[in-house]
């Protein structure tokens, strides 16, 4: 396992970058969700997690294009990346 120096130093490309992690209720993933936002923020990303369950969007697993509701899923996720990486664009950033 590679130590807490060589973790750091592989993730200075995420300091301030607008990361999002989407989990959806019957996904067998889900639970890996925290943990993966949390080591994006100790890299400096701006990480949020989107939990779709809270969005309206029930019963999805974890290949969410290939649902029926694939479309009302994605609805969460442009509205974060409105709100997140558009913000960053217009603020100067990358």
């Amino acid at each position: 396992m590679p130590n807490k120096t060589a973790i750091s130093q592989a993730f200075w490309t995420f300091e301030g970058l607008p990361s999002l992690v989407v989990t959806a209720e019957a996904s067998a993933f889900s639970m890996a969700s925290p943990p993966t936002v949390e080591l994006l923020l100790a890299g400096g990303a701006k990480a949020d997690i989107l939990h779709l369950a809270d969005h309206g969007v029930r019963g999805n697993g974890h290949g969410l294009v290939y649902e029926k509701n694939s479309d009302q899923a994605l609805q969460p996720v442009l509205q974060w990346i409105e709100q997140n990486v558009e913000e960053r664009k217009q603020k100067g950033g990358h």
